[in-house]
């Protein structure tokens, strides 16, 4: 579960991880793929502001 500060434009700019999964080589995984990631931007009264999202990463191993 990682905490992550989604901006004005949608891009990550801080990520936090809230429960690691045990392992840092997943936990870092996790983070880069949140780095890639484009979200839809929290908007108050219609303008786009920064804000605090938990993100659920779940890793299946095959």
């Amino acid at each position: 579960m990682l905490r992550v500060l989604v901006n004005e434009r949608g891009v990550a700019e801080r990520i936090e991880i809230q429960k690691s999964s045990g392992s840092p080589r997943l936990d870092e995984a996790a983070r880069q793929a949140v780095l890639r990631a484009v979200f839809k931007p929290y908007a108050e009264d219609g303008k786009p502001v920064p804000m605090y999202a938990l993100v659920p990463i779940a890793f299946q191993l095959d």
